[in-house]
């Protein structure tokens, strides 16, 4: 099982209060920065985000503010499990890549229709793939002993169960994907925290019980 840290106690009153607001940019940057160092390899991509889901479930759940090493402390936690599962998500992601290119090529080449046609049956897989790797990101998180098919398996439940927060991680992501290309000096900072954070507030949503005011 994983050993988790004691989350640390915020101060009470309003300079607790400023404290929690001031480490939330704080602590989206930590946790991209780290995510996309882990993230350098390529393949280890998904890994990454899953570390990182985990740390920010701590943080939003837990009060544990301690992002950017406890990414690097789940990434140990969960390589293992999580490895194979980035290996096969890179490939897939690059093969969508690929068709991608093909149908702007096509497009702006004007192509014969069969291509048009070939190239634009990736659209649908371009946009359910990435957000069920999110997905899975969310499920590790929620799920911090379960084995990699438990992963995949409760990946599937959250994206099913609820589409309207489905929907909302899915344009979290194709608006942070639209502000890379805008401004893609911000990319290294956004491409992995705003959709994974999203995916942990949306898909689980801290229980009312631990929601209540902080003593």
């Amino acid at each position: 099982m994983d050993r988790r840290r004691q989350p640390r106690k915020r101060g009470a009153g309003w300079e607790g209060r400023l404290l929690a607001a001031l480490s939330y940019p704080a602590n989206l940057i930590f946790g991209a920065v780290a995510a996309l160092a882990l993230a350098l390899p390529v393949i280890t991509a998904l890994a990454s985000a899953i570390a990182l889901a985990r740390a920010f479930r701590s943080w939003s759940h837990d009060d544990d503010d301690r992002v950017f090493t406890n990414t690097f402390r789940e990434f140990a936690a969960t390589w293992r499990r999580s490895l194979p599962l980035s290996v096969v998500a890179t490939l897939v992601l690059g093969v969508i890549a690929a068709d991608l290119v093909f149908l702007a090529y096509q497009l702006s080449d004007g192509g014969s229709g069969v291509g048009v046609i070939v190239g634009a049956m990736a659209l649908p897989v371009a946009a359910v793939c990435p957000l069920y790797a999110l997905a899975v990101a969310a499920a590790a998180a929620a799920l911090p002993d379960a084995t990699a098919r438990g992963w995949l398996g409760g990946a599937g439940r959250l994206m099913f169960s609820s589409p309207g927060r489905s929907f909302g991680v899915f344009a979290v992501a194709a608006a942070t994907a639209a502000i890379g290309v805008i401004l893609p000096t911000l990319l290294p900072f956004i491409v992995f925290a705003l959709p994974v954070y999203a995916a942990v507030r949306l898909w689980l949503p801290r229980p009312p019980e631990a929601a209540g005011p902080r003593r």
